[in-house]
């Protein structure tokens, strides 16, 4: 909590200062990544790590608000467009993306964004549409949040997890988190089996998060909208063998195409941060024939970048803990993408 009052203060002192001085860092123009806009009631996760996902829609419509008033949110076609020689874009350029297709977009969010006109790109994912999809990340908060300590032996190695407190239940959710992070699908789903053993939760039945396929057919009627791939699966491409790895890409595009009727442009990779992906994801994107490719990694779009960068662009997150229009403007600065690449070297 003091750590957080501390970046609130440091952000609101420093972020008007700089502003004239970050002009260069910001670039041409910005691409925010969001999750779920849903009210916490409905998404009380006790974990940060989960919690940083959703972002409550009072706020998200205090964000619409603000953009419009000081930025020009224009379209990925738009950006993408201009990136291509296709276009100019506006100062101050603003693309909001949505990665996942969480059913709370259609509920809560896409209603903002039609009675503020702000277009708005979702990057949805084969099996969640389908109804099959592996939420690792929900079942962690969920094991971790309710099971005692536990020890189990993974790798060869006995592995004691503490869960004595909710400080430590943190840590333990943050460490597995990581440790998921290394995995291909079987290979995830191998640990959570173990885990649930160890503890005693048993698997919930499956919770509707994510839109159905009528869901993003009627969201395609709306100009506002965009669709883009998320692989088939939400897979960790770099795990897996470029044939698999171009399945998923593809996979994901042909089905939506196949849905929707149209060409689908863009691709979001999962987990998409630096340590994630690579020229060879940047490849298979531009292989499977899209127009472009986003990350998770922090910073700004520029105009005139060569190689495999319009497969490769990068993104702010808004974080559901972070998520107050002093924290936006802090993205939209360029502060924050500064000291991130800076600690990250």
């Amino acid at each position: 909590m003091l750590s957080r009052k501390i970046y609130l203060l440091s952000s609101e002192i420093l972020t008007p200062v700089l502003w004239p001085l970050l002009k260069p860092l910001r670039g041409s123009a910005t691409i925010l990544c969001y999750h779920r806009v849903v009210p916490r009631r409905e998404a009380p996760y006790q974990f940060r790590y989960i919690r940083d996902l959703v972002i409550e829609p009072e706020d998200f419509e205090k964000h619409l608000q603000y953009l419009l008033a000081n930025t020009k949110v224009i379209s990925l076609d738009q950006l993408i467009a201009a990136l291509y020689g296709k276009g100019r874009l506006p100062s101050n350029a603003v693309v909001i993306t949505f990665d996942d297709g969480y059913q709370d977009f259609y509920q809560y969010a896409w209603p903002l964004l039609k009675e503020y006109g702000v277009p708005a790109t979702i990057y949805a994912c084969n099996d969640f549409l389908d109804g099959q999809g592996r939420f690792w990340w929900y079942e962690l908060e969920e094991i971790l949040g309710e099971g005692n300590s536990f020890e189990i032996s993974w790798n060869g190695k006995r592995w004691p997890v503490n869960l004595a407190t909710p400080k430590a239940r943190s840590q333990a959710c943050l460490e597995f988190m990581g440790l998921f992070l290394q995995y291909s699908n079987a290979r995830q789903e191998e640990l959570l089996a173990l885990v649930r053993q160890a503890t005693g939760v048993p698997r919930r039945a499956k919770m509707p998060l994510m839109m159905t396929w009528e869901e993003v057919q009627e969201l395609d009627q709306d100009p506002l909208i965009t669709f883009g791939a998320h692989t088939k699966s939400h897979c960790i491409l770099r795990v897996l063998d470029e044939p698999t790895a171009r399945q998923e890409i593809l996979g994901s595009k042909l089905a939506l195409e196949q849905a929707l009727g149209h060409p689908v442009r863009h691709l979001s990779y999962p987990y998409g941060s630096k340590n994630q992906v690579s020229e060879r994801e940047f490849a298979l994107a531009r292989d499977c024939g899209f127009a472009s490719a986003v990350t998770t990694c922090k910073g700004h779009v520029s105009l005139g970048e060569g190689g495999d960068y319009l497969y490769a662009l990068p993104r702010l997150l808004v974080s559901g803990d972070a998520c107050s229009l002093s924290d936006l403007k802090t993205l939209l600065s360029g502060l924050e993408s500064l000291v991130w690449n800076v600690v990250r070297g």
